[in-house]
């Protein structure tokens, strides 16, 4: 009883929250890259430690909670743009989000989860188990795949196996690595153990040297106007955030692409031809342009979407893409049919939902021809397998809300992992930042930081060939799984029997 009683205390006052800091410590701005391997080894313990349903659940309620909760704070800056309304609600929301995003993990837990076995077999499940919380993380409530593991990897050079099996399966890949590791170990075999830290070192030693693709003839503008939140929508001020953004891209110099971020512009320019050939008439004229805008598909503006346009010389709309992914609470409300009726809808600012767009193909760019990946907002979260034709990827975005937090830093570090797994650059807008051109190895070219006002020009890296993730997409995770599913089913050191 005393063991077991010591061993509950060590769970829940020591392991468990050690596993949730540890993991937390692989998040953006600054992730710190062997808590990618250390997550799994705490999550182990906790899972091996753990002889009972109700405490690990317990257990894993508490790290996924401090992880979760710590790397999703920034949700709660939203709150303080309109402060006299939503302030309260701040801290309320960031708890809300956190437990949601552990009880996804312990849902994948539990799925795989046995009692007894070897630690070997208890890292094998959590490893398993992590990655399978964040494909459930990607569904819930219309997707929230934040933070996820592999960005812990971030230019240690194994983040570009990306390139095979996107973020939600390099942790797969790898995680075998570790497991061959703990086994020569737990059988004294040290020099053996040696081999998975040399081939990791190898995989590591390709990914830093591998060379960039060589960048285009194509000029990039993006215009970053560093407007507030709180004020951008202020009626009287219209003109002037537009003079602010029409006069930062007419800055003297060259240009081919000009970017404006997501709803830069603070009116219906669908319904305000002058101003869009004001936009094209910008520096020399004879440019592209890609930016992001509200389009209302009715008078009473109870129909929109979340759209990025692209104009010819003349100003005239000539290829649009609607968001496919809305943020929760923030675009779309879930269970708005049952939340109405219960007042719940009144935390919600935007009256109605936006429509959701359909379009996967690419923007062709008139004078240019060459082809853009939309991604909006927090779509840019989502590991998907994109169309080889391509020429790059581009994600307009309005991280105003979430002042100088993580949340910016996080966000593009997903638009970073996006190129690394489709080996398209990427060209990044944000209102109040982080802009950046991003190259197909996810390295920054070029940048502009938090709340500055400015311009990212540099010319558009090029393409690696499409990459296996590009081809195939989610289902190059089928086969993964299903070696690891055979794994812990037939494997006799990883199901935790001895072998005969």
């Amino acid at each position: 009883m005393m063991l077991s009683r010591s061993r509950l205390l060590f769970v829940f006052v020591l392991l468990a929250p050690a596993a949730g800091l540890i993991r937390m410590a692989g998040h953006a701005p600054d992730p710190f890259w062997p808590s990618f391997f250390l997550t799994w080894l705490a999550f182990g313990m906790v899972v091996w430690l753990s002889h009972q349903r109700w405490s690990l659940s317990l257990a894993l309620l508490l790290a996924g909670l401090i992880a979760h909760g710590a790397g999703v704070a920034w949700v709660g800056e939203a709150f303080l743009v309109d402060a006299e309304r939503f302030g309260h609600l701040r801290h309320a929301s960031v708890v809300l989000l956190g437990l949601v995003l552990a009880l996804t993990d312990l849902i994948a837990f539990l799925l795989v989860w046995r009692r007894g076995g070897s630690f070997l077999a208890s890292l094998a499940r959590a490893i398993l188990a992590l990655s399978l919380g964040e494909l459930l993380r990607r569904v819930i409530l219309g997707g929230f795949p934040w933070n996820l593991q592999a960005y812990a990897l971030a230019d240690t050079g194994l983040d570009q196996w990306v390139y095979l099996a996107g973020s939600h399966g390099l942790p797969l890949l790898l995680g075998p690595f570790l497991l061959a590791f703990v086994w020569a170990v737990s059988r004294r075999y040290y020099q053996l153990s040696l081999l998975p830290l040399f081939l990791l070192a190898g995989f590591a030693l390709w990914g830093n040297q591998r060379d960039a693709p060589a960048e285009r003839e194509e000029t990039i503008r993006i215009v970053q106007p560093s407007i507030p939140q709180d004020l951008k929508w202020v009626r009287v001020l219209r003109d002037a955030h537009v003079a602010r953004i029409l006069g930062l891209a007419d800055q003297p110099g060259k240009f081919d692409i000009l970017v404006f971020p997501e709803n830069a512009l603070p009116l219906d320019i669908m319904r305000n031809p002058q101003l869009r050939r004001d936009i094209m008439e910008v520096g020399d004229g004879g440019h592209d342009f890609l930016g992001g805008q509200l389009i209302f598909l009715d008078p009473e503006q109870t129909q929109v979407r979340n759209a990025l346009i692209t104009l010819d010389g003349q100003g005239e709309v000539v290829g649009s893409y609607s968001k496919r992914r809305l943020v929760p609470f923030g675009e779309a409300l879930p269970f708005r049919r049952f939340l109405e009726p219960l007042g719940l809808d009144k935390l919600f600012p935007m009256k109605v939902d936006f429509e959701v767009g359909s379009r996967r193909d690419g923007l062709v760019l008139p004078q240019s021809n060459l082809s853009a990946q939309p991604l909006i907002c927090f779509e840019a979260a989502f590991p998907e397998g994109r169309a080889g034709d391509d020429d790059f990827l581009v994600n307009v975005t309005n991280d105003a809300w979430f002042g100088t937090s993580n949340g910016p830093h996080q966000h593009l570090m997903a638009a970073r992992f996006r190129a690394m797994e489709t080996g398209l650059p990427v060209l990044r807008a944000a209102n109040t930042g982080i802009s950046a051109i991003i190259d197909a190895r996810g390295g920054i070219v070029s940048s502009l930081g938090l709340q500055l006002e400015g311009l990212v020009e540099d010319k558009l890296p090029g393409r690696y060939a499409p990459s296996l993730f590009a081809k195939f997409g989610e289902w190059v995770l089928v086969p993964i799984f299903a070696a690891w599913l055979v794994m812990l089913g037939l494997v006799p050191w990883i199901r935790g029997q001895k072998n005969k």
